[in-house]
This record gives C-alpha cells, sequence and structure tokens, in this order.
C-alpha cells in the first residue's frame, strides 16, 4: 500500500530533526576541540614558565650548597636536601605534562605525511592504532613466505606463464611497500608512547633503500644468479618471524597480566624475556642467529661477484649491474650485523633484568 502524503511529510519531519540534532552534537564536538587546544595551549605555556623558574631554583639551591661546603659548615648542608630533592620531583611532574606538546615525528614522517600532529590523546585511538599494527604485521609476515612461493612457482612453469621478470618486479615492489609501511607505523607508535628499540626502524629504512636498488637491477649475470638465493632468504625470514611474532605475542600477554609490560608496547620489541636455558627462547634464537648469518654471508657473496665476476674497476658511465651489486651487499652486510648487535643487546638486557627482579625477589623473601 502507498504512503500517503501526510505520512512522507511525517517521515521527513523526523529525519529533519535527526538531522538538526546530528548537526548540534556535531558542533559541540568542535567547540570541545577548541576548548581543548586553548587548555593545552595554556598548559604548554605554564609547563615553560614553570620550567625556568625550577631551573633558576635548582641552581640557586646547588650554588648555595657548595657554599656551605666550601665553608666547612657540613650541619647545615642537609637543611637543602629535601628542597633539592622537592625540585627533582617538580622536574619529573613537569616532563609528564609536556606529554601532551604536540609532536611531528621524525624527518620520515615528515617527509610523508608533512608537519602534522602524529600524537593521539585518546586511549582508544591508541589501542586501535596498536591493534592496526599487529595486524599488518600478522597478515603481511604470511605473504611474506608466500608470494616468493608463488614467484618460484611462476618461473618454474615460466615456458608456460611466459613470465618476463614482472614477477620479480612484482616481489620488490611489495618488499617496499611492507617496509615504508612499517617505517610509518612504528614512528608513529613510538610518538605514542610504544617502546621499540630505534635500530628495528633504522632497519626498515635501509631494508626500502635496498628494495628500490632491486628495483632498478638489470637482468644482468649477477641479477639472474642472485633472484633464486633471495627468494629462498625471503621465505626463510619470513618463517623464522612467524615464530619470532608467535613468541613474542605469548611473552607480551605474559608481561602485560604480571604488569611489566604497557599496552602500547609493541609485541615486536618484546624479542628476548626469558633467561637463556628457556626451551622456548632457544626455539625462537637458533633461528633468528641463523638468518642473520645467512643474511650477512649473502652480502659477502654478493661483494664476491662484484670485485671477482663483474668490471668494478671500469668507469662508473660502463657500469651495468656493478653499482646495485656492490651496494646490495653492503647493505645485506649492515642489516645482518646490525640485527645481530641488537638481539645481542636484548638479550644482555633481559637477561640483567631478570636477574636484579630475581635478586629483589630473594631479598623480599628473607626479609
Amino acid at each position: 500500500m502507498a504512503k500517503t502524503l501526510e505520512e512522507y511529510e511525517r517521515e521527513l519531519v523526523a529525519l529533519e530533526s535527526t538531522v538538526k540534532r546530528a548537526r548540534e552534537k556535531c558542533a559541540q564536538f568542535h567547540s570541545l576541540n577548541r576548548e581543548m587546544a586553548a587548555v593545552r595551549s595554556e598548559t604548554l605555556q605554564l609547563e615553560e614558565e614553570g620550567k625556568k623558574e625550577l631551573k633558576q631554583l635548582m641552581k640557586d639551591l646547588k650554588e648555595q650548597q657548595e657554599k656551605i661546603i666550601k665553608v666547612g659548615t657540613s650541619s647545615n648542608i642537609s637543611t637543602y636536601e629535601p628542597l633539592i630533592k622537592r625540585g627533582n620531583v617538580c622536574a619529573e611532574k613537569m616532563e609528564k605534562v609536556r606529554l601532551i606538546r604536540p609532536l611531528t615525528g621524525s624527518l620520515f614522517l615528515r617527509l610523508f605525511l608533512g608537519r602534522v600532529n602524529v600524537r593521539l590523546f585518546n586511549e582508544s585511538d591508541k589501542n586501535k592504532l596498536r591493534s592496526e599494527y599487529h595486524k599488518f604485521k600478522d597478515r603481511t609476515t604470511r605473504l611474506y613466505v608466500l608470494i616468493p612461493i608463488l614467484i618460484l612457482l611462476v618461473q618454474y612453469f615460466q615456458d608456460y606463464l611466459k613470465d618476463l621478470q614482472w614477477s620479480m618486479r612484482f616481489q620488490h615492489l611489495w618488499m617496499l611497500y611492507y617496509y615504508v609501511s612499517l617505517a610509518l607505523r612504528e614512528n608513529i607508535l613510538k610518538m605514542n608512547g610504544s617502546k621499540i628499540n630505534s635500530w628495528w626502524i633504522n632497519h626498515h629504512y635501509i631494508a626500502s633503500i635496498a628494495s628500490l636498488i632491486f628495483l632498478t637491477w638489470p637482468h644482468g649475470p649477477a641479477y639472474l644468479q642472485f633472484k633464486q638465493q633471495y627468494l629462498y632468504t625471503c621465505i626463510m625470514q619470513g618463517c623464522v618471524q612467524l615464530v619470532q611474532n608467535r613468541y613474542q605475542k605469548q611473552r607480551h600477554y605474559t608481561l602485560l597480566s604480571l604488569g611489566r609490560a604497557s599496552p602500547m608496547d609493541l609485541t615486536s620489541t618484546e624479542t628476548i624475556s626469558q633467561s637463556p636455558q628457556s626451551s622456548s627462547l632457544i626455539i625462537v634464537l637458533v633461528p633468528v642467529f641463523f638468518a642473520q648469518l645467512m643474511q650477512v654471508y649473502t652480502g659477502y657473496q654478493l661483494l664476491v661477484v662484484c670485485f671477482v665476476d663483474l668490471n668494478v674497476w671500469q668507469s662508473p658511465s660502463m657500469y651495468r649491474e656493478e653499482m646495485q651489486t656492490f651496494s646490495t651487499g653492503v647493505l645485506a652486510i649492515v642489516l645482518g650485523f646490525g640485527n645481530f648487535i641488537a638481539t645481542v643487546n636484548t638479550l644482555r638486557e633481559k637477561i640483567k633484568r631478570a636477574s636484579n627482579q630475581t635478586v629483589d625477589y630473594t631479598t623480599k623473601k628473607d626479609k
């Protein structure tokens, strides 16, 4: 049955009322945002003024304390200690106030996003940002393994598929997207409180450069000789990442439940959290170190090819793939050694932290 004109009129009036309420809420939202920006500006101004005053006050207190020490009236030294401690507490609180300051991030972020604020103040937005990062990692790590396998199949059946190296170009473009995306996401997460070793962000920068070099690498003898090993290496690294991600997630959930980790911490930073004798840790470390060793060895092989099979000493105007071979070899060695040093440093830090926690627990138990 068709509606009457009056029924359409009533529905339209109800819809207009809904739109009106939505616009009012939108105006209220923008008004609150303006108020928040004004409050933030006033807070940062107060913080700046307080910081200058505190700096001058602490300087005067320390000068007075040094004068008393020189005079030798040690009985009056203790009178300044409580004031200095209170000043240090004020300085710590001032640092927490600075957390509301807008941040544009690193030069890498500014090149892609411009000078925009990348700091989030809403906890739900922060959790969403972190959740999306881990979803991206989970999806792309599987693709990290799957895509090279498919390309190997394409090359195996190249007589039927007429592969004209389009599959390898796709692989290099995919790797460029992967590492640039990781670098962008991790930079923004770091600006919002996530703990991540700076090396891993730098690793993504270097890997992005290596992917660009691959795209410009002509299909000469060195490239054709190396591409199969490159695909096998990608598959191996992807499998290592799958094992590592599983372990890291389990450790992050454990540390989070014990109150030793922040919800904004990335599982990719929690590489080592147990003692070296742990069987689960050994299962992770062995393939991780093997992958890093293979990365260094691949770089060494490329340098050998560059200096033995290619004529790197000729004029650069005559280069065909000499520069790509040399650059990729150097970058592979840098990435392998950098990953090894970062992993070892993390291992040492975790062992030291675990031993300190054991000592503290033993001391409390004895008391």
